[in-house]
């Protein structure tokens, strides 16, 4: 009877797999053996569903993730999915199918959940190591998309849904396997860790490392995207992109509450670009806006607001004038010399800042602004003695001046007495400052 052909036949194949030392790198039966198999299918009557069925059950025991394994399976699978939509397959059958069905969407997971990490030459199929990122498919891609375009309609969300679904823990593992470096950082203990100047610098690097590899990771999935094997309906990068950008988010507002900028110093400057990068790199690719993403302007906001409000406060302090030095009459202070050069290390500071975001100007000017004004009452302060006397004679000695120039018929160039010079830039500097300290 049926019953007994199939539990024969299921011996003989038993026995062609041991023979021919079948596993997960040998999966073919060929030679003597396949012919016996045919010929004792053909001539008991065995279906061909139930031959390539039983055959897929076998494969199914040591399948691996890889493209030879997918394509035998794509291979066997077809015809009899084509004989259960044509009602052909008999209650064996069926049962037989829907158990190699389980087995094959548990290895398709696998596929797509790993789809960067995929390895030809490993035993299990995967790679053991998390090396460098590959912008190119697996072989093993293409023949599990065609697997999973037969097993569901691509057309469909559902279907749609699960493979976005396995592709998005794809990236949380990739995402994962590059936010270990910066654990320690994010620690409870994390006060203890970063003590000193090195400590802190090297972990501002690990982040923009960070930022560096994630943006890679994207980059990477457009152009496996544009290699046009997954299915027209699932958009890889803004899959992907929606997870890391929202992670990288979550992990860049943890470090920097756990280890606050206080200054623009350059590792500060160079997370600072490296986050700013990756935001315009997405959009650069045309990667959609995410709720939650990664948004460089609003993670550093508060500490830029805090680092001009700093230096605002430290310049002031610098103006007090219990700090300056009196010099004799007829030298310059160092003050103005001093307090100009801080000044101008300040917004040099902000470079970084600045050329990214020119809205942050105006609140520099502003605490400039206060800084100058106090700057100039020191100076008043100091030279109040001196200056005095001068004030009220200097307009009538410019206007002597201006009365001869208007008087003169010659085209001649005119020579500026130096003295003359002196006392309208000391004019114009005092009402300058009179106009500051009262606006």
């Amino acid at each position: 009877g049926l019953a007994v052909d199939t539990i024969i036949y299921d011996m003989v194949l038993e026995a062609a797999m041991r023979a021919q030392n079948f596993n997960s790198k040998m999966l073919h039966i060929s030679g003597s053996w396949k012919w016996l198999l045919d010929e004792f299918s053909d001539y008991y009557g065995l279906s061909d569903a139930y031959r390539k069925l039983r055959y897929l059950c076998y494969i199914m025991n040591v399948a691996t993730p890889t493209k030879d394994c997918l394509e035998l399976t794509y291979e066997l699978l077809l015809p009899v999915i084509k004989a259960r939509d044509d009602r052909t397959l008999t209650r064996q059958e069926r049962s037989i199918l829907l158990d190699c069905e389980d087995r094959i969407n548990v290895l398709l997971a696998i596929v797509f959940e790993n789809y960067k990490s995929l390895d030809e030459h490993s035993i299990t199929g995967l790679s053991e190591l998390f090396g460098p990122i590959s912008d190119c498919a697996a072989p093993a891609l293409a023949p599990a998309v065609q697997i999973f375009s037969v097993l569901h309609d691509i057309l469909s969300n559902e279907a749609q849904s699960i493979l976005r679904s396995y592709l998005q823990a794809a990236a949380a593992k990739r995402c994962r396997r590059h936010m270990i470096e910066t654990d320690e950082f994010m620690s409870s203990n994390n006060d203890n860790l970063l003590t000193d100047d090195m400590t802190i610098s090297a972990a501002y690097l690990k982040m923009k490392t960070l930022c560096i590899n994630i943006s890679l990771e994207i980059q990477a999935d457009i152009k496996i995207h544009d290699q046009n094997i997954l299915p027209s309906s699932i958009d890889l990068p803004n899959i992907a992109a929606s997870l890391y950008s929202t992670e990288l988010c979550k992990r860049l507002k943890g470090f920097l509450s756990a280890s606050p900028p206080s200054r623009p110093l350059q590792h500060v400057a160079e997370l600072l670009i490296a986050t700013a990068n990756f935001e315009r790199d997405l959009d650069s690719w045309q990667v959609r806006p995410v709720h939650g993403g990664v948004l460089s302007r609003e993670l550093f906001h508060d500490y830029i607001m805090v680092w001009i409000e700093d230096t605002r406060l430290h310049l002031l302090d610098y103006c007090k004038a219990e700090k300056l030095s009196y010099p004799a009459a007829s030298t310059t202070s160092p003050f103005v010399e001093q307090i100009y050069e801080q000044i101008r290390e300040s917004i040099n500071e902000y470079g970084v800042v600045i050329n990214r975001w020119p809205q942050y100007l105006m609140s520099l000017e502003s605490a400039i602004a206060d800084v100058e004004r106090e700057v100039m009452k020191a100076l008043e302060k100091q030279y109040m003695e001196t200056l005095m006397p001068l004030r009220d004679g200097i307009p009538k000695i410019l206007e002597k001046h201006v009365q001869r120039l208007t008087r003169r018929q010659s085209v001649a160039p005119y020579v500026v007495p130096n003295q003359v010079y002196k006392l309208a830039s000391y004019h114009v500097v005092c009402s300058v400052g009179r106009s500051l300290m009262t606006s």
